[in-house]
């Protein structure tokens, strides 16, 4: 029983070395370097966010103009159909 025991950590070990050996095995610092280039390629705006965004303002004649073509624009609902028949039954 102790000689299953004993070859059973053993080849762990082993296991255990060679997991590690593989995981530093490129050695020339291009681990990770796809992950990096599709997070730059995937960047649309590297300067975003470096500067304050600029306020959109709206001064008072044209917001009159937007407001007054806005309302010319709205249609009427029907409303006639909708209050008949309420309450009675």
């Amino acid at each position: 029983m102790t000689n299953k025991l004993s070859i059973a950590i053993s080849l762990f070990g082993l296991a255990l070395a060679a997991n590690t050996a593989m995981a530093g095995s490129t050695g020339d610092g291009s681990h990770g370097s796809a992950v990096r280039h599709n997070t730059e390629v995937q960047t649309l705006n590297p300067e975003a966010g470096s500067k304050e965004p600029e306020a959109t303002t709206l001064d008072g004649p044209k917001a009159e103009n937007v407001i007054e073509d806005y309302r010319s624009k709205q249609q009427k609902a029907e409303t006639e159909g909708l209050i008949e028949g309420m309450g009675s039954e």
